[in-house]
């Protein structure tokens, strides 16, 4: 193997390996905020009302971040292995294929459950 090709296997690796951790940390974040709905819907005094809110607002927050952070190192690590596969026949990424990328289309998941705890805490305090 030439010098760019294991180049372009080890960082097509890395993308693989953020991609993968991406929904990993998409399930756990998308399983605690629906635990965290959960629980909410156990109570109904203000307090825990507007502490239930609260900790969703973070916690999707960070979810939130942590998907921006991550879509960037993955779309990084193609970039990078675009570069080195400059004037190769076959592309390991290409750009014939049509659509959102889901990634891309994933960032949104944490949006609805900031709306909701939102809510939560506007109706807790009115």
């Amino acid at each position: 193997m030439s010098a760019p090709t294991d180049e372009i296997t080890r960082l097509t690796e890395m993308q693989h390996r953020e991609a993968s951790l991406h929904w990993t940390r998409n399930g756990f974040f998308l399983v605690s905020s629906s635990i965290l709905l959960l629980a909410l819907s156990q109570f109904k005094t203000e307090f825990l009302m507007i502490s239930f809110g609260i900790m969703g607002l973070i916690l999707n927050s960070i979810w939130l971040l942590i998907q921006y952070r991550s879509s960037k190192y993955i779309e990084n690590w193609k970039n990078q292995v675009k570069k080195l596969e400059i004037g190769k026949p076959t592309s390991t990424y290409s750009t014939d294929v049509k659509g959102i990328e889901m990634r891309k289309l994933a960032m949104v998941l944490p949006v609805p459950y900031l709306i909701i705890w939102g809510s939560v805490i506007i109706q807790a305090v009115l």
